[in-house]
């Protein structure tokens, strides 16, 4: 099975979304099946921390061995919440894809955190494939 995972709310009508939603919505036409990881739905802190376990634990139970995932890069979940979504859902795929649409280490402090650098590239080599909007974004 082929599945793409999205944070994004499904529905949410603005621009912040909007990638997300037509990436999903093309790959949905070619055979993905979208998959949403829960990371903003809650009315409090706690909520949305359980909400966020649950849905990585949803997904662990939905991707096989044998699938490929596609992630829409980056989850934007807490760090605890990103690592254990990547340990337990996106490495047990056969074939991983990330899409990056932002590159949190680059955007969050100038200059960037060689720390954060470190983290960001951990998480980007669980991918096979990695598709990148632009040449400044390869290159880093």
């Amino acid at each position: 099975m082929k599945y793409v995972i999205s944070h994004a709310l499904p529905n949410k009508q603005d621009a912040s979304v909007k990638a997300h939603t037509d990436i999903d919505r093309f790959l949905a036409t070619d055979g993905y099946k979208v998959l949403t990881f829960e990371t903003r739905s809650g009315n409090n802190k706690l909520s949305r921390q359980f909400n966020r376990l649950r849905s990585i634990n949803r997904l662990e139970k939905i991707v096989k061995p044998e699938d490929t995932v596609l992630v829409q890069y980056p989850i934007y979940s807490s760090e605890f919440d990103t690592d254990r979504f990547y340990s337990k859902v996106v490495v047990q795929a056969a074939h991983k894809i990330a899409v990056v649409h932002d590159l949190p280490f680059l955007r969050d402090s100038f200059p960037p955190v060689e720390n954060d650098l470190k983290k960001e590239l951990v998480r980007l080599n669980l991918f096979d494939s990695v598709i990148v909007h632009n040449e400044v974004m390869k290159q880093n």
